[in-house]
């Protein structure tokens, strides 16, 4: 009976473990299909109209550093937005944001001249942003 206990609880243990990692890190094989399109040298026009449609393009940042203190896995809606930064008329940088599981993925791209000149790629998960969550609450409490 404890041997059954034992190995019970070991492959609850690693059944979790492997299910996190599965909802992040194996999330890059089910980016959408329009991220792989994005490369270096792509013009803007092509870049926008290989967009789904159902994609927001807004000139502003989504806020997710607005709700960072009140932040829960269910308001990371699942769906990809773009938002558009305009520094100058020959220069614009977009960057593409979606989640899948519990990993956020980011595409930060720099159009010059109308043509791709920069893509970087990034991601965070939902534990990273419980964790600058609870380094702010500390922050607060130091003051």
């Amino acid at each position: 009976m404890k041997r059954a206990a034992v190995w019970f609880s070991i492959t609850t243990v690693v059944v979790l473990i492997a299910g996190y990692f599965a909802l992040t890190a194996g999330t890059r094989f089910f980016l959408p299909s329009a991220c792989d399109e994005i490369e270096v040298g792509i013009s803007e026009k092509d870049f926008l109209e290989s967009l789904p449609p159902d994609w927001e393009i807004t000139q502003f940042h989504y806020p997710y550093t607005a709700r960072i203190n009140n932040f829960t896995p269910n308001d990371m809606a699942e769906e990809w937005y773009v938002v558009e930064y305009r520094k100058s008329p020959a220069e614009v940088q977009y960057r593409v944001e979606g989640r899948i599981g519990f990993r956020s993925w980011g595409y930060w791209l720099l159009f010059t001249e109308g043509n791709a000149e920069s893509i970087e790629t990034g991601h965070h998960d939902w534990h990273s942003v419980q964790w600058y969550r609870l380094q702010s609450q500390i922050g607060r409490l130091v003051e």
